[in-house]
């Protein structure tokens, strides 16, 4: 996020549908994702650096590579997700207890 002459400016998608989306290398940083279906989306190398993904559901999502560096996950669901493994950042997001992983 850079700083425009207008401000900051910051991506919301709360609530949205995102299910099949091809999202691959997007930067999603500080985004505000909660409860966001990503539903069998393609996430590979995704930057979600410091979003906000409370409630948000990942089922099925190819996750690869994905940064998740400081993002709130609470009660997010990565249900079939695939690449969860080498999502950078797991380690450090916030409320990752309380996130729904099988």
């Amino acid at each position: 996020m850079h700083n425009q002459s207008m401000g900051l400016i910051r991506l919301s998608l709360y609530n949205a549908d995102l299910t099949n989306a091809n999202l691959a290398g997007a930067d999603l940083s500080w985004a505000l994702l909660e409860f966001a279906e990503f539903n069998d989306t393609d996430l590979k190398g995704a930057n979600l650096m410091l979003t906000q993904a409370g409630g948000a559901d990942f089922s099925g999502a190819d996750l690869t590579g994905a940064n998740f560096t400081h993002a709130d996950i609470q009660s997010a669901r990565f249900t079939g997700a695939k690449g969860v493994g080498s999502i950078i950042g797991l380690d450090s997001t916030l409320h990752r207890k309380t996130a729904w992983f099988d």
